[in-house]
């Protein structure tokens, strides 16, 4: 394929501008389509988790699920993308390595960490005791400021030549489209998720810690506290019954939390694959579909993004991409 190939990538979400990224990386002509402005959806409205085995813990795959390799891939691809990536951009992203901590929510049964690191071993995922409190460390989930990486990857893209446009397919004919758009995209379904920030506030944990299905993640300058999911909505209005429902779990453990000022409270909508995998491959002819990152997308989006590239313009992908085809959902791309 040639170096000068003009791509269309269809959503500014990090679906979308990481394959962009990868794109460009090797010399593409890349436009981004997008009806919002970059990073306006689930990409924004994430708290940047790079966590493998947490959410393994959450979601309960099965040993060896393709998902989870998926996963722990993607959590190298970050150790390599984070640095180049701010280096080219020149700003920082908010990658933090440390270990994130797991500890059991208020109301977990008795025995639930135990349950947990139960399951990490069987995983063979690793963990450690950690704190006065009974918590586990988890030395492979760490996180990143996904609002400084959309910005850092649109300043980047734009420098690199690429058009971002603000609309939608309508009218596009011929080439190539990658298909990143999220929820409203083939083969993808809406799961509504709501979050707050709060301000600093001592005794407000200094990194990440997962609690139940709850989050506290410290970003500079603001604590993202989450999430409250829904599967099959896709309306964005925030309820308040659901921000009380998260600043309640969250202060039955840190009691700082109803100390300290809310700072911002928003919904989103995660894409999800009736399977609960990640899509990747051809439609059709001209149409490349990539998304379905559910809870994984932050995680996901620099190594989709690789491999979605080398798949386009060299026709390669690696086996333990295979099982996201989206051949298994019998997909037409509209």
């Amino acid at each position: 394929m040639s170096e000068q190939t003009h791509i269309i990538i269809a959503g500014a979400g990090l679906a979308g501008l990481f394959t962009a990224y990868a794109l460009t990386g090797r010399g593409v002509k890349v436009r981004v389509v997008d009806p919002l402005p970059p990073g306006s959806g689930a990409s924004r409205a994430a708290a940047g988790m790079l966590a493998p085995c947490y959410e393994a813990v959450l979601e309960r795959p099965e040993a060896g699920d393709p998902l989870l390799k998926a996963c722990l891939a993607a959590r190298t691809a970050w150790e390599e993308v984070a640095g180049p990536l701010a280096e080219e951009a020149g700003m920082e992203i908010g990658y933090d390595p440390r270990p994130s901590l797991a500890r059991a929510a208020a109301d977990a049964p008795a025995g639930w960490l135990d349950s947990v690191s139960e399951y990490l071993d069987e995983l063979g995922l690793p963990y450690a005791p950690a704190g006065e409190e009974e918590m586990l460390e988890l030395p492979l989930d760490g996180q990143v400021d996904n609002r400084a990486v959309i910005t850092a990857l649109v300043h980047l893209l734009e420098a690199r030549g690429v058009d971002f446009h603000r609309g939608d397919l309508k009218g596009v004919i011929g080439g190539i489209i990658v298909d990143a758009r999220g929820w409203q995209g083939p083969g993808a379904s809406p799961v509504k998720g709501t979050a707050v920030s709060l301000a600093p506030h001592v005794g407000l944990p200094d990194r990440v810690v997962r609690f139940g299905n709850r989050y506290l993640a410290p970003k500079a300058g603001r604590v993202v506290l989450g999430a409250v999911s829904q599967a099959g909505i896709s309306d964005t209005r925030v309820s308040e019954e659901d921000v009380q429902a998260l600043l309640g779990d969250a202060a039955k453990l840190y009691p700082a939390v109803r100390e300290t000022e809310v700072l911002e409270r928003w919904s989103g909508v995660r894409p999800r694959a009736q399977d609960g995998l990640p899509i990747l491959g051809w439609a059709r002819t001209n149409r490349y579909l990539i998304g379905g990152y559910f809870r994984n997308g932050v995680l996901l989006a620099p190594l989709m993004g690789q491999w979605a590239a080398s798949h386009i313009l060299d026709g390669a992908l690696p086996p333990e991409a295979i099982p996201f085809s989206p051949d298994r959902l019998s997909l037409s791309a509209t």
